[in-house]
């Protein structure tokens, strides 16, 4: 029978029923070794063989009389053997008693409280704001569990940190510093952290309480991806923890929310139209209609929409805009219809280029126009000024060799190095590279038939630490498995969303699937901070990131 979580609305805590759970239930099994001292006694009953003579009556009335002694020793001695396997069995198991409080005095309990502190609780009356009377409620809750308890409180729209202390102490401290400034409930990574805090508690007791205004949006099932996945990985916990579920609630309409802005280029230059794409929900419990909603850039509005929105609906609202100037822009998404203002807006510093300049190294220049490994990648980098000098391109590429790369061209305002088949570099220039990465920088690594896998491997990568994301293997070439054609492989036709390869998800812009790769260094197993995102057809990795410092 699957297991059953039980959910409470907010009432009295405690269990209601003594229940006996297990913390390694396989081993329970190992109960089953009862039956074996069984069969040995089964199998080795004697069948006594009557035999007369002439002085048995003289024992008959001492046998009488013994008999009955004989045969409660024996079902002892067998009632022990069959509990020996069958005790160990259950210590071995780990067995948990829970609810016991109301014979025996209350018991310590490992509690996590989920505490909603979203912009949607400053939301109230003159009585107070959500966040208040919630903030209240925990406190009172903390002060009276019993003594020796464990107590972790995650906020819900926080930064997955949890307050904590050396079991109860601390907590109430922390808990007066908490403010709602988180922008929206992220309710699958609290209910997930959850997880992760039980694991760390002592106590076999265990109890969920989740503190929030429930807005529809958020914990529905339709409206919270990762919601009902993550709550179902906290039922599968053993032993389970209880769940109460306490709305907090107060005067004042909640729930406007604009939020996750996303821009349709990660770079924008001077004159260049972008996308704006903002997320608007109505997390209150009443239909909202002529909802407005401004595009705001430097104090200045440009734009404006008006949105009908249903309770818990989430609309996506684009704008389109493009700037004349270079510099630091002041964006600012802003709706109108609640009184809580904080989560009605959306700020951003958007940086407008005029150029952005751009260091290639190549490792293996050519003698004549494009014969060399970086000479394509220019003019891809400065399409205009490829076909005319005259013209201008947003990235401006500077092409040096290796042993012209040092220190000072990255010091000269270089936002972007590529390395294109660097066979190695010095130790100044490994520096150099590492400060400039570390301050911010962004470097791209084109890994070809001259470079010193040694070197990446060992001075680069470096276990991980390094500046490389994965380290490199070996030179592959097509043959066998799965490909376009017999010399070549072409990389997974699937849409990718990676901000570097989302402009080729439309057809329009050509299609990524349409190169052909005839040689390839294979990647090694990215960690945990590193991800492959482009992979060939036959499995291996073509393309991988990870952050490392600012850059």
């Amino acid at each position: 029978m699957p297991r059953r979580w039980g959910v409470t609305w907010r009432g009295a805590c405690g269990a209601e029923f003594c229940v006996m759970t297990f913390l390694n239930l396989i081993l329970l099994g190992g109960a089953a070794a009862f039956s074996i001292p069984l069969i040995i006694h089964l199998f080795n009953r004697r069948r006594p063989r009557v035999v007369e003579w002439g002085a048995m009556h003289l024992l008959e009335n001492v046998i009488r009389k013994h008999q009955r002694k004989m045969r409660l020793e024996q079902w002892l001695l067998l009632a022990i053997r069959i509990a020996l396997p069958v005790v160990l069995a259950l210590l071995m198991a780990r067995p948990v008693l829970t609810g016991m409080q109301r014979f025996f005095g209350e018991q310590p309990i490992s509690t996590v409280i989920l505490l909603d502190d979203s912009y949607a609780m400053q939301a109230g009356d003159a009585a107070g704001s959500r966040f208040e009377r919630a903030r209240a409620e925990v406190r009172r809750m903390v002060e009276q569990m019993p003594k020796g308890s464990d107590v972790s409180i995650v906020p819900l729209a926080g930064d997955g940190s949890a307050l904590d202390g050396p079991r109860r102490a601390g907590v109430a401290d922390a808990l007066e510093e908490l403010r709602p400034l988180g922008h929206s409930v992220e309710a699958a990574a609290a209910l997930r952290r959850a997880g992760e805090e039980f694991d760390r508690m002592d106590h076999g007791a265990r109890e969920l309480i989740v503190v929030s205004g429930f807005p529809a949006s958020v914990w529905q099932p339709q409206g919270g991806a990762g919601v009902v996945a993550a709550a179902a990985g906290l039922a599968e916990l053993d032993p389970a923890p209880a769940l109460t579920l306490m709305p907090v609630t107060a005067g004042g309409e909640q729930g406007l929310t604009v939020g996750q802005v996303a821009m349709s280029s990660l770079i924008v230059g001077a004159g260049e139209q972008v996308v704006l794409r903002a997320q608007v929900t109505n997390q209150g419990s009443t239909r909202r209609t002529d909802v407005p909603v401004s595009l705001i850039v430097n104090d200045q509005q440009v734009e404006s929409q008006q949105l009908d929105l249903e309770p818990g609906q989430m609309m996506q609202v684009l704008f389109r805009h493009r700037f004349d100037q270079s510099g630091d822009q002041r964006v600012r998404l802003e709706l109108e219809g609640d009184a809580v203002m904080a989560d009605n807006r959306f700020h951003l510093v958007m940086p407008v280029w005029d150029e952005v300049p751009v260091v290639v190294v190549d490792g293996a220049p050519g003698r004549r126009a494009l014969e060399g490994d970086a000479d394509f990648l220019e003019v891809a980098l400065q399409p205009l000024r490829s076909a005319d000098p005259d013209l201008n391109d947003l990235i401006r590429s500077r092409v040096v060799t290796a042993d012209e790369f040092d220190g000072e061209l990255l010091a000269g305002g270089a936002r972007v190095v590529v390395l294109a088949n660097v066979k190695r570099l010095n130790r100044a220039q490994v520096e150099a590279l590492e400060g400039f990465v570390e301050g911010g920088g962004g470097l791209i690594v084109f890994p070809g038939d001259r470079v010193d896998r040694n070197f990446y491997n060992g001075r680069l990568f470096r276990e991980g630490e390094g500046l490389l994301p994965v380290a490199l293997g070996e030179v592959a070439e097509p043959g066998g498995g799965s490909g376009a054609t017999a010399d070549a492989m072409r990389m997974e036709t699937r849409a990718s969303g990676h901000p570097a390869l989302e402009y080729f998800n439309e057809p329009g812009n050509g299609r990524l699937s349409d190169a052909l790769f005839r040689r390839w260094h294979r990647l090694g197993q990215p960690g945990d901070d590193a991800e492959v995102f482009a992979r060939l057809e036959n499995g291996d990795g073509l393309l991988a990131e990870r952050a490392w410092g600012g850059g």
